[in-house]
C-alpha cells in the first residue's frame, strides 16, 4: 500500500512539473558506435548509426550529435546520402525519411514509406541520389522520389515473373549500359532506362546465373564493368551472365567504394570490404589494403572513411589535415555502451547506472 501511494505521489509530482513548465529541456543519450552508413561532405564526415547521427570535422575535430533532442524523429538509422545541394538524407528502420540542411540547420520529414498500408517491413536499406532523383532502397522495393518537388513517384515492388520473381528487399541500384539495375536479397534484376512502365514486374529481367549468392549487398561500375557484392564473393557481369573473382570466392562482401585513397587518382582502384578486411582491385592488382578490423566493418565510404559495428567510424590518417600518429583513427561519440536498457538507477552521488539485460546484455 505504501508503494502504491509513493508511485501515485511521483505521478502527481511529474504532472505538476509538466503543468508548471519546470521539467526543462529533454536530452537523449544513445550509443552511436554501430555505423550503418557514412558520407563525406566538404571535409565533414556524416554517420548514420543505430542511435541517431553524428558529424565529425576532419579539419578541426569538431563533433556534433543528432538524436530526437536535435530534430531526428527516428533514430534507428539504416541509410544515409547527400544530394547536390549538400543536404544530408537519413533513412530509418521504420521507413522514415529525414533530410537535414547543415547550412540552415533545418529538418524535413517524409512519411510516405512509414505510412504505407499493409507493409509490415519498411526498413530503408540504402539511399542513392541521381541528379534530382532520390532512389530509396527498402524492404518494399525501389521508390523514386523527386527532390525538387519533395514528392514520391512510383515504387517498384516486384521484378520479373513467376516462378523466379523477386519481391522487395532492395539493397542497391546502378545505371549501366542504358539499363537500370537493382540488387536485392534474392538476386539482381534490370530493365531498360527507356521502359515507360517499370512498375510492371514483367518489364524486368532477372539475371542470377553465375552469382555465388543471390544475397547481393551492393553494385558498382568500374572500368565499364558492372560488379556485384554478394554474401559469397564478388561477381562481374560479362554481358550474359556473372563471373566470380576467384580470390573473393566465399568472402562475405559488405560494401563497395570507387575510391578510398582520400585524394583524386588517375589510376583509381575499386575497393571493397568484408567484416575484417579492406581489399583493393584493379590494374592487375587484387590485394588486402588493410586488415585486422576486430570490430567488423559495416560500411565503406570514399575519402578513407569506413564504418564499423562496434567502434564507430574509422578514418585513415592520411586523409586528415593534421597528422594523427597512427594509421587509423576511431571516432566514437560519448554515450551509453548499447541502446538496450533493462533498468536504471541513480546512486547517492547522483550517478546514473543502467543494466543491459541478463541473457544478451553487454554489461552495465
Amino acid at each position: 500500500m505504501r508503494r502504491y501511494w509513493y508511485l501515485l505521489f511521483i505521478a502527481f509530482a511529474f504532472a505538476g512539473s509538466v503543468a508548471a513548465g519546470t521539467l526543462g529541456k529533454w536530452k537523449s543519450y544513445t550509443s552511436k558506435k554501430e555505423i550503418r552508413g557514412v558520407v563525406v561532405v566538404d571535409s565533414v564526415v556524416w554517420a548514420a548509426t543505430s542511435g541517431g547521427a553524428f558529424s565529425y570535422n576532419l579539419r578541426n575535430g569538431a563533433l556534433e550529435l543528432f538524436t530526437t533532442s536535435e530534430g531526428l524523429r527516428a533514430i534507428d538509422l539504416t541509410a544515409i546520402t547527400m544530394d547536390d545541394n549538400r543536404n544530408i538524407w537519413f533513412g530509418a528502420s521504420n521507413g522514415a525519411l529525414q533530410r537535414y540542411s547543415p547550412s540552415t540547420r533545418s529538418w524535413e520529414y517524409i512519411s510516405g514509406i512509414v505510412t504505407a498500408p499493409d507493409e509490415p517491413q519498411k526498413r530503408i536499406n540504402a539511399l542513392k541520389v541521381q541528379s534530382d532523383t532520390l532512389f530509396i532502397l527498402s524492404e518494399l522495393g525501389v521508390s523514386v522520389f523527386s527532390i525538387s518537388r519533395m514528392e514520391f513517384g512510383d515504387t517498384y515492388k516486384r521484378f520479373g515473373v513467376s516462378p523466379s520473381q523477386i519481391a522487395g528487399k532492395a539493397h542497391a541500384v546502378e545505371l549501366f549500359q542504358e539499363n537500370f539495375w537493382v540488387a536485392t536479397a534474392n538476386g539482381i534484376a534490370f530493365t531498360p532506362m527507356t521502359n515507360l512502365n517499370p512498375s510492371a514486374p514483367g518489364s524486368w529481367q532477372i539475371i542470377n546465373s553465375g552469382l555465388p549468392s543471390v544475397n547481393v549487398r551492393d553494385l558498382a561500375v568500374y572500368h565499364d564493368t558492372l560488379f556485384a557484392a554478394t554474401a559469397q564473393g564478388i561477381s562481374f557481369f560479362n554481358g550474359s551472365a556473372w563471373e566470380t573473382l576467384p580470390v573473393s570466392a566465399g568472402k562475405d562482401i559488405i560494401s563497395f567504394s570507387d575510391d578510398f585513397s582520400g585524394a583524386p587518382s588517375v589510376s583509381s582502384m575499386l575497393y571493397y570490404c568484408t567484416g575484417t578486411e579492406l581489399w583493393s582491385y584493379g590494374y592487375g592488382v587484387h590485394e588486402v589494403a588493410a586488415s585486422g578490423f576486430e570490430s567488423n566493418l559495416s560500411f565503406l565510404s570514399s575519402n578513407g572513411v569506413a564504418g564499423t559495428v562496434r567502434s564507430g567510424v574509422v578514418i585513415n590518417s592520411a586523409v586528415t589535415i593534421e597528422p594523427l600518429g597512427a594509421n587509423w583513427l576511431s571516432i566514437i561519440p560519448e554515450g551509453p555502451h548499447t541502446n538496450r536498457f533493462s533498468g536504471i538507477a541513480v546512486d547517492e552521488q547522483g550517478v546514473l547506472w543502467s543494466g543491459t539485460g541478463s541473457s544478451s546484455g553487454e554489461g552495465f
